[in-house]
């Protein structure tokens, strides 16, 4: 299983992860380790970052196809709360139970505060 740990107040915001790769039987259980060396947390400006949990194959179709890394940001930042629903509403209906995966997203906001949010099919 993979591990994220995010943690964000109002002075920092701290984000780490393991480095396991895996591959799945479809029920769920470890079919065998694909590297013990893959970076989990991307860097999407200077001042945010996306991780994903799951498969990441399926995480990778559900940000190009809603574009994500484009939609979320101006000038590097985060847009506001109300925007990201807006964007997430547009794209729910990629949202298909057959994907298994969680996108977390966040930084510095264009309201200069931290913020993160997480998006779970």
């Amino acid at each position: 299983m993979s591990f994220v740990s995010i943690i964000v107040n109002n002075d920092f915001l701290s984000v780490m992860a393991d480095s396991r790769a895996v591959e799945l039987y479809v029920d769920g259980r470890i079919h065998r380790i694909l590297t013990e060396d893959m970076d989990k947390i991307q860097k999407i400006s200077d001042r945010a970052f996306y991780t994903i949990t799951g498969v990441n194959e399926d995480a990778i179709e559900f940000i190009q196809k809603s574009e994500m890394i484009n939609s979320l940001l101006l000038d590097g930042l985060i847009i506001p709360e109300t925007d990201i629903l807006k964007w997430f509403a547009q794209n729910k209906e990629l949202m298909t139970k057959e994907l298994f995966f969680r996108i977390s997203f966040g930084g510095l906001s264009i309201n200069n505060e931290f913020q993160v949010y997480s998006i779970k099919n």
